[in-house]
């Protein structure tokens, strides 16, 4: 208490504070003797037991938030782990296409120049017969 104290006067004395404020200031500062020490014990049990089940319920969902918040980073890790695997798959995927369409165009090639070189040899056969 005596720290929030320092800090009004503080605030006081400053003179870019505005006239209002230096006023209320100055009456909290000469009336800081009726303000009890221990606050606490002027509010009323029920009213204590309604807090202290609110701060339960607080670090309970606080908890809770923590728990969901690292299943998220631990999901969000498993995704990107899944999208790296899908990435190389997708890549040796299309790689392996390559290969076929290059082999494909390969075996047509080897098609087109084998047939006219059998059609020329069975009329070059024929002819000089």
């Amino acid at each position: 208490m005596n720290n929030n104290l320092n800090e009004l006067a503080s605030v006081y004395k400053n003179k870019g504070s505005s006239p209002y404020l230096r006023k209320n200031i100055k009456n909290i500062i000469d009336h800081q003797d009726n303000i009890p020490d221990n606050i606490s014990d002027n509010i009323p049990d029920n009213i204590k037991e309604s807090i202290n089940i609110d701060m339960k319920y607080l670090k309970k969902t606080n908890e809770q938030i923590k728990h969901y918040s690292k299943l998220s980073k631990e999901i969000n890790k498993e995704l990107k782990n899944k999208e790296k695997l899908i990435a190389s798959r997708e890549r040796m995927l299309q790689v392996k296409q390559d290969k076929n369409i290059y082999k494909e165009k390969l075996m047509y090639s080897y098609i087109t120049i084998v047939i006219p070189l059998i059609i020329f040899l069975l009329v070059s056969y024929n002819y000089f017969k």
